[in-house]
């Protein structure tokens, strides 16, 4: 494991690193794994899905995807296995889609 500093959690050395991307369905989630893998050859994005179906569809296309949703802790650690790095972008909550405007 690499140290990246004093006290911090090391980085697991998995090579290539995988960066695990929340909120690949969306609109900035998405372009993010886009970008990333379009300018880093020397990483895995691994898109992040709540729905299985979603996650089975962007396999069947090749691409690294784990079945992750933040309400259901169970999903944690299978999502997260394997994983160096994390994109996360917050600022509202899953109820807050579903609420009128």
């Amino acid at each position: 494991m690499n140290e990246n500093r004093k006290g911090s959690m090391p980085i697991a050395d998995t090579n290539p690193p995988r960066i695990l991307v929340l909120g690949s369905t969306g609109r900035t989630g998405g372009a993010v794994a886009t970008q990333i893998e379009a300018d880093h050859h020397d990483v895995v994005v691994v898109r992040a899905a709540r729905d299985q179906a979603t996650v089975d569809q962007w396999r069947d296309q090749g691409l690294a995807a784990a079945r992750l949703d933040l309400d259901d802790a169970r999903t944690f650690p299978a999502a997260l296995d394997g994983i160096d790095r994390l994109f996360v972008m917050t600022g509202y909550t899953v109820a807050m889609t579903t609420r009128p405007r």
